[in-house]
């Protein structure tokens, strides 16, 4: 049984502000990455607007980078530690980010259309007005995720783990949610026209 409650509970609406001051200085050579597997470490780097498009970023530790604006798209993400990680504003469509963690990511205003988070984890991740519109979270960790106000239309939450997972006002129209635990989610005003709960 679905239990919904109210939005109430507390949902930070940025992520480490403090870091921001803290980053080193982006360094040129990040700029229009090389299309290959990148061994420098890149933990609690400031990438902020580098274009990251198609790069081969897998296993990388990005934990605690600042990726504000970053364009990852079509990017190799898959076991990439991005915990703590800030992509605000950031492009991930078509990236792929299976079984990477995202523990306390903040995603807010990220664009991920068509990306695939197969396996992922984002307990607590900040996805608040994000497009995750047709991507692929099957059998994600999205346990007390904040997903106000995105668009997460015809997105595959097969067997994900919704629990306490806020959807206040947000748009599940078409997604695919069967096999998935939903105990305790916020779903008030929440859009869910079309959502599949069993699978035919």
């Amino acid at each position: 049984m679905v239990h919904v409650t109210s939005p109430s509970r507390t949902h930070p609406s940025t992520a480490h502000p403090s870091r921001s001051s803290s980053y080193p200085p982006i360094e040129p050579s990040m700029k229009a990455i090389a299309r290959e597997p990148i061994a420098q470490p890149l933990r609690e780097q400031n990438l902020q607007g580098a274009d990251l498009s198609h790069a081969d970023l897998t296993g990388a530790n990005l934990s605690g980078a600042n990726l504000r604006n970053v364009d990852l798209t079509q990017a190799k993400l898959t076991q990439a530690n991005l915990s703590e990680a800030v992509l605000n504003d950031a492009s991930l469509c078509e990236a792929n980010l299976d079984r990477a963690i995202l523990f306390e990511a903040s995603l807010l205003g990220a664009v991920m259309y068509g990306a695939s988070l197969k396996g992922a984890n984002l307990q607590q991740a900040h996805l608040m007005q994000a497009w995750v519109v047709n991507a692929d979270l099957q059998g994600a960790n999205l346990e007390q995720a904040d997903f106000r106000w995105s668009n997460l239309s015809r997105a595959n939450l097969k067997d994900a783990q919704l629990l306490q997972t806020c959807f206040f006002k947000a748009n599940l129209r078409q997604a695919k949610l069967f096999g998935t635990r939903l105990g305790d989610a916020v779903l008030k005003e929440t859009n869910l026209q079309g959502v599949s709960f069993e699978e035919i």
